[in-house]
Formats: structure tokens, C-alpha cells, sequence
């Protein structure tokens, strides 16, 4: 049984280069019993060494986390990550029950139905504005 995820969603891409101070990457944990940590972090010309730019740390219904888990970890079983230049990206790690991991890689780009409504649940449910999650809206 999936115990927890952690996604880390980058949006810097080989675009322009982002204002000094906006937001580029986000760390997000959300756990079965329905604890959630999330951390923003802000471009600063130091790529890789971003500064914290807000924090927010929650309590959601262990049964909409639960259920949040078990989506993302349906599409994961069915759905195989690729990978797209020019684009941010993200990197989710699924930790299970009996302490194994799996790490999974993509782009922060949506094009299938099934992700774009688990984005839009978690935004729901979560209730922190601005969330990449896997698509970077």
C-alpha cells in the first residue's frame, strides 16, 4: 500500500530566464493519514540553490489523501512517464508500506485527462494556491 508521495515540480525551462524572486520549484509531501508539506522556493540566479520562499504545513481528511494516493498511483501503474525539452519537469517518489520506494520523472506538461484530474483534485482538496503538481498551471 502507497504510505506517501513526495513531488518536486520545477518549472524552469530553456525559455527566458525567470524574474529574480518568482517562484520555480515546490516540494510537496502528502502522507495516507492526511498530513501535507509544502515549501515554494524562488529563482535567485543560483541554479539548484533555491531559497524558501513560503511554507505551508496541513492536515486533509485521511481519506482524501487516501484517495489522492491511490489515483496517482493507478495512473503511475498504467501510465508510463516521457520526457519532453523545453519544458519544466517533475520528480515523484511513491514510498510504500513496507518501505520500498519508486521514483518516477516527466515533464511539467499535462496532455492526458486522467493526470489533469488528479492535478485538479489535489489543488481542491489541498487548498494551496499556485501548485505545479504535475503540470505546472
Amino acid at each position: 500500500m502507497l504510505k506517501k508521495i513526495t513531488l518536486v515540480s520545477n518549472n524552469i525551462c530553456y525559455g527566458p530566464e525567470p524574474e529574480i524572486g518568482s517562484e520555480v520549484e515546490q516540494r510537496l509531501t502528502v502522507n495516507a493519514k492526511g498530513g501535507v508539506w509544502f515549501s515554494g522556493y524562488t529563482y535567485n540566479r543560483d541554479f539548484g540553490h533555491f531559497p524558501v520562499g513560503r511554507k505551508v504545513q496541513k492536515k486533509i481528511p485521511s481519506e482524501t489523501a487516501e484517495k489522492l494516493l491511490e489515483d496517482i498511483l493507478h495512473y503511475f501503474e498504467n501510465n508510463e512517464a516521457y520526457f519532453i525539452t523545453d519544458v519544466g519537469g517533475y520528480d515523484l517518489t511513491l514510498f510504500f508500506d513496507d518501505k520500498t520506494t519508486e521514483a518516477i520523472s516527466g515533464p511539467l506538461l499535462c496532455e492526458n485527462k486522467e493526470l489533469q484530474k488528479i492535478c485538479d483534485y489535489a489543488r481542491d482538496t489541498i487548498g494551496i494556491d499556485g501548485m505545479f503538481m504535475f503540470d505546472g498551471n
